[in-house]
């Protein structure tokens, strides 16, 4: 009747390229002609399965393109680099470096970081997310390496920041240009590590299916086309109330690279006071929504719980 001979054993792949997929139940490729078959085909679970998405927010910014990317390529692990275009620029500088399987241009106009960030990790394949600003540059090729030791030695662990944090109980800020981070994570590998009240953006990790199921970043914080200032803040609280944890560690990022203080929400006067404003409405969004439960009073109990989790951390105790 002129149908096709249906292969036997998973005998799917690519004709002729360097994708290699393992189908067979033994760990067996299945070999083709033309440089894709055997074991010099690359597996292609290196490409479906990444252990991590690289998301970049971008608003013209063109001289930080290459120096990002360059960082990002730094990273050994295999990874997604995912690119919102927010506005909407520079498209043949991107496409130019974006030249990679698992490298995704994509054009949200003018939404800004908090629709940005939630609609590339929903688009994403990772089970870790990372959020990128286009002023900040990896200098570290183990800096992925290091917060994926942390989210496996810490269960708990949901939310972290390479950036800054404010601590619970007794206070302080902690982070590059702040207080030094002193508590140790020995369970992976000794690296100085803190829990945390709140987080700063500057990179933002994740553990993606967790995240989405706590709703992700919450819209009310920005309207499309406004900074979201402190939409870490409210994820962060989110984060301690339901039961989860937030952290700190030193990513080693180049923060605040080019032109930054005369670009994106600081191009102008009116720009800047926009931010300025959203900043203020925000932070008394978040006293609001979680009034009696965080702030600087012992009876607050996010507050407490993120205090009290470090100190016990701090003295060797299993958290």
């Amino acid at each position: 009747g002129g149908g096709g001979e249906i292969p036997g054993d998973g005998a799917y792949g690519p004709v002729a390229g360097q994708c290699q997929p393992r189908a067979r139940h033994d760990g067996a490729g299945v070999g083709v002609t033309g440089g894709g078959g055997g074991r010099g085909g690359k597996d292609c679970r290196a490409i479906d399965t990444p252990s991590a998405a690289l998301m970049l927010q971008y608003f013209s910014r063109p001289k930080n393109i290459l120096e990002i990317v360059k960082g990002l390529r730094t990273v050994p692990e295999d990874v997604e680099v995912l690119i919102n275009n927010d506005s909407g620029s520079d498209h043949a500088v991107w496409r130019s470096v974006l030249t990679q399987p698992n490298d995704f241009l994509v054009y949200c106009r003018n939404v800004h970081e908090i629709r940005g960030y939630n609609r590339l990790t929903l688009m994403s394949n990772a089970p870790i997310s990372v959020t990128l600003q286009d002023d900040d540059v990896p200098g570290d090729k183990t800096w992925l390496a290091t917060a994926t030791k942390l989210f496996q030695a810490h269960p708990k662990l949901l939310f972290l920041s390479g950036y800054r944090a404010r601590g619970g109980l007794p206070g302080g800020n902690f982070g590059l240009g702040r207080n030094a981070i002193t508590s140790k994570s020995k369970a992976a590998g000794n690296v100085p590590f803190m829990f945390s009240y709140k987080l700063v953006a500057g990179p933002l990790l994740y553990t993606r299916e967790t995240f989405l199921a706590l709703g992700m970043f919450h819209l009310e914080f920005s309207c499309a086309g406004d900074p979201g200032i402190h939409f870490e803040y409210e994820f962060s609280l989110r984060t301690w109330l339901y039961g989860f944890q937030a952290g700190l560690w030193n990513c080693k990022f180049n923060h605040h690279v080019g032109d930054w203080k005369s670009s994106g929400t600081r191009a102008n006067k009116s720009k800047e006071a926009r931010r300025r404003l959203v900043g203020v409405r925000n932070s008394q969004n978040v006293r609001w929504m979680y009034k009696g439960l965080a702030g600087g009073s012992k009876d607050a109990k996010i507050f407490a719980a993120a205090g009290n989790t470090q100190k016990d951390f701090a003295a060797g105790k299993t958290v």
